[in-house]
């Protein structure tokens, strides 16, 4: 059963949120009335999709949103030795204060977490066991039923694509450039892997150039306000353009701003300061 939670303003100014659809915006505070007190929940898709959007049809798989909220760090995910998907709120305490919390039953499992998740692998609607019984005796699912698009479960079937080196190596410099604005950033196990996904996605998907996305990097991590607002792949993928025009505005103002050499006269009255200068007695 959900739970009563109140969401903080800065919840809707995230930077890393709000570069994700908006669906999957909203599971994020759904998930936080879906946890247990302490932040973890069943991360079944069906339940997940029950709890949160019960009265909708959403236009994202609930696997594909919970991928995107595991590689913002939000979430993670993992399976127990019951077989069962279970998540947890990596930053619920951030959000939520509980008063006389209930103990979480989940948290005391041993759940094996997922270092990383793609949105063609891992936990996935496709995945779940079919239902026995009546219900469901005979009769197999349909993709309303799960959740899942006929192409999601082709997809899932085929193997996963691995990040190309250029990929790899842009993921290694975002890391290298916040490690060199702060050296005791933690980064999350297998962070580094997830964002080159990410870059592969930006070069194969979005058409962008490994070089463009290189000078990128280095310019947000060297702007004062950026470089504490992108600290993740997809972020700056989901703004990339908008950073793009903010660093050639900025590099403009920088080329633009020279000092004009004293004309007329106020070249003459330049001269006549530099003379009294000279005199003796003036310092």
């Amino acid at each position: 059963m959900g739970r009563i939670r109140t969401i903080k303003p800065e919840f809707t100014q995230d930077e890393e949120l709000s570069s994700l659809p908006a669906e999957t915006h909203l599971l994020a505070a759904g998930l936080l009335c879906h946890s247990d007190d302490d932040g973890y929940f069943n991360a079944n898709p069906r339940l997940v999709k029950a709890a949160v959007f019960p009265l909708r049809e959403p236009s994202l798989s609930i696997h594909d949103m919970l991928t995107q909220l595991v590689n913002i760090g939000f979430i993670r995910l993992g399976t127990a030795a019951d077989a069962k998907h279970y998540g947890h709120v990596v930053k619920f305490t951030e959000h939520q204060r509980v008063n006389r919390p209930t103990p979480s039953k989940i948290k005391t499992l041993q759940i094996q977490w997922i270092d990383s998740v793609s949105t063609h692998g891992g936990l996935s609607e496709s995945s779940l066991p079919e239902r026995k019984g009546k219900e469901g005796k005979g009769i197999n699912p349909s993709s309303e039923q799960n959740g899942c698009s006929d192409q999601e479960r082709t997809s899932s079937k085929t193997k996963k694509r691995e990040p190309t080196a250029e990929a790899v190596r842009l993921a290694a410099l975002l890391k290298e450039e916040i490690s060199r604005n702060k050296p005791d950033f933690k980064f999350d196990d297998g962070q580094e892997s997830s964002w080159a996904i990410t870059a592969d996605r930006m070069l194969r998907l979005d058409s962008r150039k490994p070089e463009e996305v290189a000078e990128l990097i280095r310019w947000v991590q060297r702007d004062e306000f950026w470089m504490s607002n992108v600290l993740s792949m997809d972020t700056l993928r989901g703004k990339f353009d908008q950073l793009q025009l903010k660093r050639k505005h900025a590099n403009g103002n920088w080329k633009t701003a020279s000092v004009k050499a004293p004309t007329g006269n106020a070249l003459d009255y330049h001269n006549r300061l530099m003379k009294e200068a000279e005199k003796p007695g003036v310092i």
